[in-house]
């Protein structure tokens, strides 16, 4: 092999490991953002979203609330009832222990599926 022909072999070798490695540290790089979750804005957002959905709540002007207990959420409705409650960030609540009821979240108003709301305002 000639002399010009050894210094191309070596530079396309050099090339291929430079690629080979920044494809490894892209993945590296993939595989840390999934380990941490989501981007940082994304997990900004759903921050804010669980600090909104804290706090008393209203049924009919009779108070109700949702706390984060360091288990997890926790609501209390107007009968003074207790829940575990699933929260997902597509803004939809479950209350496990009755019975998986779900709720989406609209602004200040928790809509439940079984026809009633919490609202953040009681009634005037």
């Amino acid at each position: 092999m000639s002399r010009k022909g050894s210094f191309w072999f070596f530079m396309g070798l050099v090339t291929m490991i430079l690629a080979m490695s920044c494809e490894t540290y892209a993945q590296e790089g993939r595989r840390e953002e999934r380990r941490e979750g989501y981007p940082q804005e994304k997990r900004q957002d759903q921050r804010e979203d669980r600090e909104r959905l804290l706090g008393r709540w209203y049924k009919d002007g009779a108070p109700c609330e949702i706390v984060y207990t360091g288990e997890g959420f926790e609501a209390r409705n107007e009968a003074d009832s207790t829940s575990k409650l699933e929260y997902d960030p597509d803004g939809s609540v479950r209350a496990l222990d009755w019975g998986g009821l779900r709720g989406e979240i609209r602004g200040n108003n928790i809509l439940w599926a079984n026809g009633t709301s919490w609202s953040r305002e009681p009634p005037h």
